[in-house]
């Protein structure tokens, strides 16, 4: 491998950076959307900046979803723990970068 980093663009505002810089979330069958820290889990993932605007912007408008092709929570975990597990987990990982 020559050295070069990935470039991911973010469901969130469509920004263009090096994947190192960016969180990365995939659907697991069994656990739901699952923020994978080390990006090496297998299955379609998504990449977020690392700020919450764009984590917000992407659940609101279900680009999340969208670019998982998976809902995130099924109807009765709309609003549930299985919810508010995921973004607490998301916004531990955040650390406010402000996007261009």
């Amino acid at each position: 491998m020559n050295g070069r980093i990935p470039d991911r663009r973010c469901v969130g505002c469509g920004l263009v950076r090096p994947r190192t810089e960016m969180v990365r979330i995939i659907v697991d069958g069994d656990r739901g959307a699952v923020l994978d820290v080390k990006m090496r889990l297998g299955g379609r993932g998504a990449y977020l900046c690392r700020n919450r605007r764009c984590l917000d912007k992407a659940l609101d408008r279900g680009l999340l979803a969208r670019a998982l092709r998976h809902p995130l929570f099924s109807a009765p975990e709309a609003g549930g723990p299985a919810r508010e597990r995921f973004l607490a987990q998301v916004r531990g990982e955040l650390d406010g970068q402000a996007c261009l």
